[in-house]
């Protein structure tokens, strides 16, 4: 795999190996879309990594719904358009009948044709808990790795914060899985420049990750997870805790559709909830979902005296515990936070009151600079939205408007459009309030927050042929900043 992305590299996946894709399609497509999020400081790549090693062994069936919306290569627009298509003419008989499905082009079909099986399993509800057990895989991985050349933070010079570990990066991951109904995991890492059994970390890794997660288990529990899990709801303006979604090569796929609770597996130490998580199907219209969390994140303490009340300027989502000042700001927080969604379906969408609640043990107070102004300050936040999306023949409209104390709010509206199977076209206006606290969001925005920005934004996609793609994109965006 000369010149493949480094990350696409690291997989097992014989990515040429299926009849629908020449060589090397497959692997410039996925490359693509690897490339196309290297500007977002979010992506997960071990974790994309995994859902398509994940996928390559259990291929999933199409004919499932559910399963589809949370196929990352899938776009929701695609999966709109599969679930239309099902719902007219029944389930697919064959993978050749995709190219009859809108939005489903040729490059479309040979990207996912590795990754499905429509002699796969749909929904089964009969299976108990043992039976899972005893057909599920076991999955154990280490690696260790460390740069041979030295480095100043090893380097002893009493000029320069030393690190106190050594040098070496150790991971480790240990998964039970049966097909995607159910999940236990254990994941542990140390970072280079972090103790191992010694110092703050007498328990070995500066890092561990727990989940346990059952899927479909009754026609009621959706999905259950409990330890370390993912929330996403709506456009990502009150939550979401996911891939993001932003300007890219891939000009139209502008919309979230992913499940609103998963289990997390990946190291990133700062993006997910502790504690659990459940979506419930109330009926043939109505579902639920409910979180709780209580974790320590790091955080930047400013102020902890007899005479003074302790505050926190940042929270420091680096994961490093290296130095002694980075020590220091291991875990100072404690971050509790509980919400859900009230989601009603008909026929060719849903709409979605979603809520948040979330209260730190220290106050939450920014820099005295003047681009902190209207920062969120304190320790409670309370945040709610309400998000929607329909599709009405080949046009999909989605949009979420949230709102926050003390009345700040969010807002964005969008379209996809597809022109035919050679062209889409989307469209999004967002328009953020300078005081909108989101420290939970990830929508689509030019900036890291959804906060302070007005835009936009126009997209296009013209396939004119099985090689060729041209992306084109529009934006006008404008943001304002008062002080005083």
């Amino acid at each position: 795999m000369l010149g493949i992305h480094p990350i696409l590299a690291q997989t097992k996946i014989k990515l040429d190996s299926t009849d629908f894709a020449p060589y090397g399609v497959i692997e410039d497509l996925i490359q693509s879309y690897l490339e196309s999020r290297a500007e977002e400081g979010d992506f997960d790549y071990n974790t994309f990594i995994d859902k398509l090693e994940y996928y390559h062994q259990h291929p999933f069936n199409p004919n499932n719904i559910s399963d589809a919306e949370d196929f990352i290569l899938l776009r929701p627009s695609q999966v709109a358009a599969l679930k239309s298509y099902i719902e007219a003419n029944g389930s697919l008989i064959s993978i050749y009948e995709l190219q009859a499905v809108p939005e489903f082009d040729i490059n479309t079909i040979k990207l996912i044709a590795p990754f499905i099986n429509l002699e796969g399993n749909l929904d089964r509800y009969e299976m108990t808990l043992a039976e899972i057990f005893k057909h599920s895989t076991h999955q154990l991985f280490f690696r260790a790795s460390r740069i041979v050349e030295s480095q100043v933070g090893y380097d002893g010079n009493p000029n320069r914060s030393r690190y106190q570990g050594s040098p070496h990066r150790l991971y480790f991951r240990y998964r039970q899985a049966y097909e995607n109904k159910f999940s236990i995991g254990l994941t542990g890492e140390k970072d280079p420049g972090e103790n191992f059994f010694k110092g703050n970390n007498k328990n070995g890794f500066d890092f561990y990750s727990f989940h346990a997660s059952v899927r479909k288990i009754n026609k009621v529990v959706e999905d259950i997870v409990i330890g370390d899990y993912n929330i996403s709801f709506g456009q990502g303006l009150l939550i979401h805790s996911g891939f993001g979604v932003g300007k890219s090569p891939w000009s139209t796929n502008i919309r979230k559709s992913q499940r609103t609770v998963r289990a997390y597996t990946s190291v990133n130490e700062a993006s997910f909830f502790r504690g659990a998580a459940v979506n419930l199907n109330l009926s043939s219209h109505w579902d639920m979902t409910l979180f709780a969390s209580i974790r320590h994140k790091d955080g930047n303490i400013t102020g902890d005296t007899l005479d003074r009340e302790a505050l926190f300027s940042s929270f420091q989502e680096t994961g490093y515990h290296r130095t002694l000042s980075e020590i220091a700001d291991k875990r100072s927080v404690k971050e509790t936070t509980f919400g859900g969604a009230l989601r009603y379906h008909f026929s060719n969408g849903h709409i979605s009151l979603n809520t948040l609640n979330a209260h730190f043990d220290k106050s939450y107070l920014k820099s005295d600079q003047p681009y902190n102004y209207f920062a969120f300050k304190g320790n409670n936040l309370f945040q709610f939205s309400i998000d929607h999306s329909f599709q009405i023949r080949n046009f999909s409209f989605f949009g979420e408007l949230a709102m926050s104390d003390p009345g700040t709010k969010a807002w964005m509206e969008g379209l996809q459009i597809s022109l035919d199977k050679k062209a889409d076209v989307a469209i999004l206006y967002r328009r953020f309030d300078q005081a909108y606290p989101a420290i939970y969001s990830n929508a689509f925005s030019d900036n890291t927050l959804a906060q302070n920005e007005q835009g936009l934004y126009i997209g296009t996609e013209i396939r004119p042929g099985t090689r060729w793609k041209s992306p084109h994109a529009a934006a006008l965006a404008g943001a304002v900043v008062r002080a005083g």
